[in-house]
């Protein structure tokens, strides 16, 4: 039976309304999920470097140490083949290892100020500890024993092999000669240093986070232009936390690369040695007396 002429447009009608809501249906959730999806990985990604930073310093120590030792006797006694690693032109040690200072502070000082700026009130005298200890004491330990004493070191119990005529360190390797002398691992010192200080001041940072989240909390209830603001410094601490845990890792990696392929053992044992004291001195030592950097 014919379908009578009014009920034809209302039923095209019906037809097209429910066309329109299935194409609704089905793109709008998707760019939804996306999102949801990157944040969700963005997150757990967080949470496994806060979970790292539970681990304590002293086992990081005990890593390096037995990283060191080891990796040394393989160095000695048992050479292993060469691989991306031996070569000390690959990419990693040509624009991470050796910048890995630069690359610490470079880090490190966005982070600190973001956590500064996440405090309610803003903490500015725990941002300028923070960065106290990292721009300026961290940058005079590794200056002063690298560039000054290792390298005065080298200087005095060496010559040049060669040309005898030149008596200092940096004109024979400028000139393309070798320098016989005691070679401490300025590389060990610098990895193991830089890692224990990421790691150390990564657990002030998520310390200060988890004493403010109260604060936090309070002031996302308020949807204002401040909310913004503080989504963004939370979102910037957690990807610096996240690099920095990264750089940490990679640290650790080429500290064990250069015990199996580089340097004598005495000149790893004491690079490694040093980094370590130093650490200990400051945030062992120093850092909890009052009136140090790292009292607040």
């Amino acid at each position: 039976m014919p379908l009578p002429v009014d009920s034809e447009p209302h039923i095209r009608q019906r037809m097209s309304s429910n066309s329109s809501q299935q194409t609704v249906g089905v793109d709008t959730p998707v760019a939804d999920t996306e999102g949801t999806i990157c944040d969700e990985l963005f997150e757990l990604l967080y949470n496994i470097t806060v979970a790292i930073t539970h681990v304590t310093t002293l086992h990081i120590v005990k890593f390096f140490c037995v990283s060191v030792t080891i990796g040394s006797f393989m160095y000695e006694f048992f050479p292993i083949r060469e691989s991306y690693f031996s070569n000390k032109h690959n990419f990693l040690n040509q624009y991470f290892v050796k910048l890995a200072w630069g690359w610490t502070m470079a880090l490190h000082t966005p982070l600190i100020i973001t956590t500064g700026l996440l405090q309610t009130p803003v903490n500015f005298l725990q941002t300028a500890m923070g960065l106290s200890r990292v721009l300026l004491v961290g940058t005079t330990v590794w200056f002063g024993w690298v560039e000054i004493v290792f390298h005065w070191v080298m200087q005095m119990t060496g010559s040049c092999i060669g040309d005898e005529n030149l008596t200092d360190v940096r004109s024979c390797f400028k000139a393309g000669h070798h320098w016989d002398g005691f070679d401490i691992s300025g590389h060990c010192f610098l990895l193991i240093y830089s890692a224990l200080l990421i790691h150390e001041e990564l657990r002030i940072v998520h310390q200060s986070s988890t004493q403010t989240k109260p604060s936090l909390d309070a002031v996302a209830e308020k949807q204002t232009s401040k909310e913004n603001k503080k989504d963004k410094l939370i979102f910037l601490q957690k990807f610096f936390t996240i690099l920095l845990i990264l750089l940490e890792c990679l640290w650790m990696l080429m500290v064990s690369m250069t015990a199996v392929y580089f340097h004598a053992l005495s000149h790893k044992l004491i690079g490694a040695g040093v980094a370590i004291l130093s650490w200990h001195v400051t945030y062992n030592i120093w850092y909890k007396m009052s009136l140090s950097p790292g009292s607040s």
